[in-house]
């Protein structure tokens, strides 16, 4: 079986804006985004157009020319976002880990990158909505806690 080291500081306390797109992009570099991608804020009737709701702010972008629809997704209170990047060399003391007896297990060590809170989560055509998959998973959540959460003795 295959271990997995996690480093659980960030490198950088830098907050940036996480955007989760429509799209699968075969790339894992730096990109100059702030020269290509511009969002603009619905003004309240076309939000209200978009989405049924105009108390939901809702954000307009293009991506490749496709029009895109988004709006931000909070991180419910208790979690946090991580971003992994996975690296060759442990950051932490190479003494923590154990060996396989055999060497047939590959250890692989991944650092946190970046924590986050939010992120903009961007629909093509349509703003994501409560029946989004990704919105009803941050919803999960709390629903998962409330669940799990040990229950007072009756009085």
């Amino acid at each position: 079986m295959d271990e997995i080291y996690i480093s659980t500081s960030p490198k950088s306390n830098e907050v940036q804006e996480m955007h989760l797109l429509p799209c699968n992009i075969n790339y894992n570099g730096k990109a100059n985004v702030n020269a290509y991608f511009f969002i603009e804020e619905l003004d309240t009737d076309q939000s209200a157009n978009v989405n049924n709701s105009a108390t939901e702010k809702i954000y307009e972008s293009s991506f490749r020319g496709r029009h895109l629809l988004g709006k931000q997704i909070d991180i419910p209170e208790n979690l946090k976002g991580y971003i992994f990047k996975e690296t060759n060399q442990p950051s932490i003391s190479p003494q923590t880990f154990m060996d396989s007896p055999d060497g047939s297990e590959q250890t692989r060590y991944w650092d946190v990158v970046q924590t986050f809170q939010s992120f903009m989560l961007w629909n093509q055509d349509d703003a994501p909505d409560s029946n989004d998959c990704v919105v009803k998973a941050m919803d999960w959540m709390n629903v998962a806690r409330c669940i799990h959460e040990p229950t007072p003795p009756p009085t």
